[in-house]
């Protein structure tokens, strides 16, 4: 939810930058231990006959979702464009 200009505007009030950044820094490292848990089900359940595809669905589900996150913010336009910056 934090556009990229804004983490480097410096007319920020005292502090809230760092806030900014460090909300942002949690929020994928949330993600990321998404996507190792997953990994740590389907190491679990590859051993299990019938199961490995929940340990496949859950790695790939949390992967796309890491990446839809990463690619939103990355092509997120800033207002300027009208809302169709990447387009």
């Amino acid at each position: 939810m934090i556009p990229r200009r804004e983490l480097a505007d410096e007319a920020w009030e005292e502090g809230a930058e760092m806030r900014a950044r460090l909300w942002l820094f949690c929020s994928f490292l949330v993600a990321l231990g998404a996507v190792a848990g997953s990994v740590a089900v389907l190491v679990a359940t590859s051993s299990s006959e019938g199961l490995a595809g929940v340990g496949v669905g859950s790695v790939l589900q949390s992967f796309l979702i890491l990446a839809s996150s990463l690619i939103f913010w990355a092509f997120r336009s800033d207002g300027s464009q009208g809302g169709y910056g990447a387009i």
